[in-house]
């Protein structure tokens, strides 16, 4: 080989190495977007849960507050039948 196809090859590998080095840049950027855009997602998702905290409380509540009461009326049901009217 000569001078001149050793150089040729040389060239066509920084050639082929910069098409790499610009294709992993572009992918890094659409990482970073994407990230950028899950952390908002996540943000977003926090936020939402913060909100539905105390509505879910309040229904917990609702429910013992139903099955006390189901539990009272069953018990009156209960003692009436055993009346025998």
């Amino acid at each position: 080989m000569d001078v001149n196809q050793n150089f040729e090859r040389l060239e066509q590998e920084v050639i082929r190495l910069m098409e790499v080095l610009e294709k992993l840049r572009k992918e890094n950027l659409e990482q970073k977007e994407q990230i950028q855009n899950l952390e908002r997602d996540i943000g977003i998702t926090n936020a939402e849960n913060e909100r539905l905290k105390p509505i879910e409380t309040a229904h917990e509540e609702s429910n013992r507050g139903k099955e006390e009461i189901k539990g009272r009326i069953e018990n009156i049901l209960s003692r009436l039948d055993g009346l025998n009217l």
